[in-house]
């Protein structure tokens, strides 16, 4: 897949959080919520929904300090965890419809 705005890879997103890239895959087996795309080769694609939870993760974790299991907790509420999943699938249509409406 050539350079999408779409979608970033996984060393993108590493960049951008300045988190090293096991630490994005390590995220991924502890959250569900967290599933970039795996399309050619199984490598990873996150969408801006994947990338904002990214931030909502790594803001709990870093800056409230709040542990996985903590996090984990958050997520499993069923009224954050609908939140979570309404926001994905927004900003997913959102960014489908966005260059239709652009022009």
């Amino acid at each position: 897949m050539k350079s999408n705005p779409k979608f970033k890879t996984i060393s993108e997103v590493s960049k951008e959080f300045n988190l090293p890239q096991h630490v994005l895959r390590f995220w991924e087996s502890k959250f569900v919520q967290l599933s970039p795309l795996k399309l050619s080769g199984n490598h990873r694609y996150y969408r801006k929904a994947d990338i904002e939870l990214i931030r909502y993760i790594k803001s709990l974790l870093y800056d409230d300090c709040i542990s996985i299991k903590g996090v984990q907790k958050i997520f499993g509420n069923q009224k954050i965890n609908k939140l979570i999943k309404n926001a994905i699938i927004i900003l997913s249509i959102k960014s489908l419809y966005l260059p239709i409406i652009s022009y």
